[in-house]
């Protein structure tokens, strides 16, 4: 499921009982446990049925603990863990699936994590959130495939530099904006592919713009930090690449 169905299915009350969100690229990771951890219960709720946490001050049994309780006076409650990479014992090291490996091919019963077996019978009353930022997973492990069973798995990959621009110009269509070329190829050879560092100067450009406003390379100097003449060249290169929205447009020669 992409970032955008997950998000879609949120805001239509659709929900999973664990989501194991993880990769590269922070940017989703974070959008998606912040509109958890905002918009799914009310004040109220959250009073008593939501919990955030950080890996390093949780251990896999304290976490299970936390998704076995059941809500009060709430349909749901939320647990999200923040920095789940942080968790040493959650997801089995690569020693310690060979060592499984080899108990299995002798016959011997084979023994599950705490948070594997909770996977096999999570609470639908729980929503379980687990930011595991910054590594890459082996999908081929049986931890993953329990998530992908019964729950939402996402990872995230570091998007290309040449991809920016276009994903400059959705983001700001999502929020009823458009952007010159000139102005887009500014914000994305200034920023680079830190999508977090984009989305801030962007709040910045569209605070005190009307709805539907046309952002140009004069509104970006003038509300942001970057120059219209600081990247000449680069910006000569970006363009003659003709990578802007993948079309041919312009060409400097």
């Amino acid at each position: 499921m992409t970032f955008e169905q997950i998000l879609n299915d949120l805001k239509n009350k659709i929900y999973y009982p664990v989501y194991f969100l993880c990769g590269e690229e922070p940017y989703y990771i974070d959008e998606i446990a912040e509109y958890i951890e905002h918009h799914l219960l009310d004040d109220a709720e959250k009073e008593f049925n939501q919990t955030v946490v950080y890996g390093k001050d949780v251990d896999t049994a304290t976490l299970v603990g936390y998704a076995k309780r059941f809500p009060m006076m709430s349909n749901y409650q939320v647990v999200i863990v923040k920095e789940a990479q942080d968790i040493k014992d959650l997801i089995p090291k690569e020693k310690e699936q060979l060592e499984q490996k080899a108990k299995n091919k002798k016959g011997e019963e084979k023994s599950k994590s705490l948070f594997e077996t909770y996977l096999e019978h999570p609470l639908n009353s729980t929503i379980l959130v687990l930011c595991y930022k910054y590594k890459k997973i082996d999908k081929r492990k049986s931890v993953f495939k329990a998530i992908e069973k019964k729950g939402i798995l996402l990872n995230t990959i570091k998007l290309y530099d040449n991809k920016i621009p276009d994903w400059i110009v959705n983001y700001l269509k999502n929020k009823n904006y458009t952007i010159t070329q000139r102005g887009c190829m500014l914000l994305s050879e200034s920023l680079g592919n830190d999508l977090h560092k984009i989305v801030n100067e962007i709040t910045k450009l569209i605070i005190n713009l009307p709805p539907h406003a046309q952002i140009t390379e004069d509104i970006i100097e003038k509300n942001t930090g970057i120059s219209k003449d600081f990247n000449v060249f680069e910006l000569q290169k970006a363009w003659a690449k003709r990578i802007f929205t993948g079309r041919i447009l312009f060409s400097i020669t």
